[in-house]
This record gives C-alpha cells, sequence and structure tokens, in this order.
C-alpha cells in the first residue's frame, strides 16, 4: 500500500496484484540467494524461517537483509514467494525506526521484482504490526528573507501552498519547495515531510549546470523521488535531538552554505504550543570567510513557544553555557545560577573562558537613554515575550550577536536544614534570544593546523554529534539474535 506504517495491510485492495502469487520451498528460496548468503547462516537457517512469534514489540522474524547503497535506513527484504514459476523472490522496502523495521512504499515506477544488489545478511527484526500515531503536520514557512535576496519561488510538488502553509497528512506525507536564485540560476529544494508521525525538514543547494535545464516534471520528479528515498534518514537526523524537560519547547537549527557566494542559509524550526503549527524560518547571512558548516540539525530548548502570537522574536534559547542548579518556584523545578553581586534583569554579556558571566551592558539602561521605555513594562524579575520587547530584542541584534541576557532574578530563602541561617541566595537564568543567535563557522586555512570560530558562539545544546555514513549505518544496524 501507499504509506509508510505497519507490516500488516491497512485494507484487502492491498492484495489486488497477488492472483498469481505462488510459495516457494525452502530449497528453492535458498538458491536465490545462497551465493550471496554468509555460509554459517546457511546451516540453520530452515530452523530460523520457521519460527516467527509474535510480541508486543512487533512480529520477531528472521529475514534476509540488504541495504539500499542511497539511504542508511532502507532495506531490502527477501521474502519466499514470487510472482510466477521463472520469477526471482519478491522484495518489499523496509524502513529502520526506533529499533524496528516499517513497511515502506515504493514510487510507482520503481520497478518490481528486483533482487537486491547489495550484501545480503541475514538478521533477527522485528516488524511492528502497529501504526504509530500519524498526527497530520503542518508547515509554516518565512521565506522573506529569501525574496528580499534576489530567489524567486518557482513552484512546489505535488501538493500547493495555502498562502505560507501546507499540511501533510499520512497518505500525502511530502511536498519540495523550489527556489531559483536570480544571481547565480541555482535552484535551492526544501523538502517538508512526515515520517511515522515525525515532521522533518531538508534543505539542498542544487548548483548543477546542466544544459539544457531539464523540464519541469522531469525535475520535480527526481528530486522527489531523491526526497522519497531519504524520508526516513531525513526524519531521523531531527529525532535523534534529545527530548529534554517536557516544560520546555524545542528550536531546531541548520545551517548550510550557499557555494559560489559569500552567503550562509539558515533553517530554523520550531513548534508552536498554542496552534500545533510548525513553523520554518529561511534566513541569509553574509559570511565572505567561506568558513565551513557542519549541515548538521541542532537542538535547543527554547522558551516562548506558547505565545498566542507566535512571534520568533520572543524565543528565548536556554543555551546554558556553565553547570546551573535546580530550584523549585511555585512547585516547577527550574534552571538557575548563583548570581553574583551586580547582576540585574536585563543585563547582557558573554561567559568567560572559566564559565563566567561578564557583563557588557544593560537592555534598560540603553533604552532609557534612547527614550524608548514608554512601551517597556517588565515584571519585576522577570522579562517574557509578554514584555512587548521582541522589536527591540531585533533592533539590538546585531551590536548583541551571540549574547546572553539575564531574564530573571530571584532570592532564594535561608536553607530550612540550617537552623538560624538568615542568609538569602540570588539567583539568575540567561538565555540567548533566538534574533541575537548565531551557529559558530569555523574558518580553516590552508598550510596551517589551526582553526577559530568566525562567529562568536558559546554553544552547549549540539542535538548530535557529526557521524559519517557508515557510522550510521552501523549504529542503525540490527544485533542478530
Amino acid at each position: 500500500c501507499g504509506e509508510a506504517g505497519s507490516i500488516l495491510a491497512d485494507d484487502p485492495s492491498c492484495f489486488w496484484s497477488c492472483g498469481e502469487m505462488e510459495l516457494m520451498d525452502s530449497d528453492e528460496f535458498i538458491r536465490y540467494f545462497k551465493k550471496d548468503a554468509p555460509e554459517e547462516d546457511l546451516d540453520s537457517i530452515e530452523d530460523r524461517f520457521g519460527a516467527f512469534p509474535i510480541t508486543n514489540r512487533g512480529i520477531q522474524i528472521w529475514m534476509l537483509l540488504s541495504p539500499k547503497a542511497d539511504s542508511p535506513t532502507l532495506f531490502h527484504a527477501l521474502l519466499p514467494c514470487r510472482h510466477g514459476p521463472w520469477k526471482p523472490p519478491v522484495t518489499i522496502t523496509l524502513a529502520f525506526w526506533e529499533s524496528n523495521y516499517y513497511r515502506y512504499p515504493e514510487l510507482p515506477f520503481v520497478v518490481p521484482d528486483k533482487l537486491p544488489e547489495g550484501p545480503l545478511q541475514l538478521r533477527q527484526v522485528y516488524l511492528r504490526y502497529q501504526d504509530p500515531p500519524h498526527p497530520n503536520t503542518t508547515f509554516e514557512i518565512d521565506d522573506s528573507a529569501l525574496t528580499k535576496n534576489g530567489f524567486t519561488s518557482i513552484g512546489a510538488y505535488p501538493k500547493k501552498f495555502s498562502g505560507s502553509t501546507l499540511t501533510l497528512t499520512r497518505t500525502n506525507p511530502l511536498c519540495i519547495k523550489i527556489y531559483s536564485d536570480n544571481l547565480t540560476n541555482h535552484r535551492l529544494v526544501v523538502g517538508l515531510g512526515q515520517h511515522l508521525g515525525r515532521g522533518w525538514i531538508h534543505v539542498v543547494s542544487d548548483e548543477s549546470m546542466e544544459f539544457p535545464r531539464p523540464s519541469w516534471e522531469d525535475y520535480t520528479n527526481l528530486k522527489y523521488s531523491e526526497a522519497h528515498l531519504r524520508t526516513p534518514e531525513y526524519a531521523q537526523h531531527m529525532n535523534r535531538a534529545p527530548s529534554g524537560a517536557e516544560r520546555y519547547g524545542r528550536i531546531f537549527i541548520m545551517q548550510t552554505r550557499l557555494h559560489q557566494i559569500t552567503r550562509i542559509l539558515r533553517i530554523s524550526s520550531v513548534m508552536w504550543k498554542s496552534s500545533r503549527m510548525c513553523a520554518v524560518k529561511l534566513e541569509l547571512f553574509d559570511d565572505p570567510s567561506f568558513g565551513d558548516v557542519s549541515g548538521e540539525w541542532t537542538a535547543f530548548h527554547v522558551d516562548g513557544t506558547d505565545d498566542p502570537s507566535c512571534d520568533w522574536r520572543g524565543l528565548m534559547i536556554l543555551d546554558q553555557p556553565r553547570k546551573y542548579n535546580i530550584y523549585e518556584t511555585h512547585g516547577i523545578p527550574t534552571n538557575f545560577l548563583t548570581a553574583r553581586d551586580g547582576v540585574k534583569l536585563g543585563d547582557y554579556g558573554h561567559f568567560t573562558d572559566s564559565k563566567e558571566f561578564c557583563c557588557e551592558g544593560s537592555l534598560f539602561s540603553d533604552l532609557e537613554s534612547l527614550s524608548l521605555m514608554a512601551d517597556i513594562s517588565p515584571r519585576q524579575h522577570k522579562i517574557s515575550s509578554m514584555d512587548r520587547v521582541e522589536s527591540l530584542l531585533t533592533s539590538f541584534s546585531t551590536r548583541l550577536t551571540g549574547r546572553y541576557l539575564v531574564t530573571e532574578i530571584i532570592q532564594c530563602p535561608p536553607d530550612p536544614r540550617q537552623p538560624g541561617s538568615n542568609i538569602t541566595t540570588p539567583l539568575y537564568r540567561v538565555a540567548k534570544p533566538f534574533v541575537w543567535h548565531r551557529t559558530s563557522v569555523i574558518i580553516h586555512f590552508a598550510y596551517s593546523s589551526y582553526s577559530f570560530s568566525g562567529i562568536n558562539d558559546e554553544s552547549t545544546g549540539s542535538a548530535s554529534d557529526e557521524q559519517s555514513d557508515d557510522e550510521l549505518r552501523s549504529e542503525w544496524q540490527p544485533n542478530e539474535g
């Protein structure tokens, strides 16, 4: 059937082409893969094929798998049946996701009954017979920075956007949106999808100068099929980020270089709690240094996702550069740092090598000097997105790139375990406003062993370390037995 999910058929119509299907006896089945399977597996293969217990996790079964060449999470699986007496064994595609295997649909133009080309491995796997939740995913794209910098939206395939929003469902889980750079004539392909209930985003800068250019239909079919093939991989990249505490939202940030020009494309994604909409922001930054960027997703805890106006400018990234203590305020465990004398609400600055906060100025002092305090009325001890400071944070974003802001000050009462103590401890929280955040760019010099960060960034909230494709594939391979 046509969507990823349970190994079981969704509907009797899934069996429409099975009228001529016939089972293969074990000797004939083994003959097809004997030369490719490890010899030690052949001795026990009949016994292993004969049992497949049903467990809470899934159907536990031994199968012959072959990894697909272009995807570390998709596998061909051979079945002991065929479409006719002279046909090879049927193969199906399985997606590896969170330690289990799911059915994964092939595109209509993929040739069926083609034996896999890669090495076969006899593996004990769990085939999920229950579908994970498949809620619809609605994306809202803010691509205004692209259009202001010479990019033109060519179109989307196979679905159309309604304004800036797009809703994906289980039966329509993928869409690509394509832009053209008016300066270089390169294309930018933005993939939006959902896989087994998880949304994902991926961007590819296509700099090929093929001439003549393929037709719009051929080009979109090619890019759509590439995104379809790598959907489990793209979803896995975002899913690898730690979940963290439920009281915080999460923001995903990735950046990629647009080659041959000195610009970096940053992709940010956040889920707004009020609308359950996945907002995506595409931004461009100049980087004449041509420094390296990882192209990997990074996840941070973030405050402000409950803002009913869904204003990006009010998001506060909880990027803690030093160890903090957990205190309970209003019955909720919260992370605080012990304040030194003089730390005040609205202070901004950086953290030193010894992880001490170094104040560089005060947001409210700057605003007062600019006679802009009339519209600002922060709470006594806390700055929140409800204080109408969003536009002001944005106005300081160029000068205060990478700086931290003191967003909350409290007084911790004396420790009740120490009778007679009357000492209160001042505590504070810092955050990095989203509009002040920049991901680090590493610049490498030829004939030199040195590198340095071209943009100051003390990020410690990385979702994952970089790994090669081989390491990822090794990590996702199931263990035998």
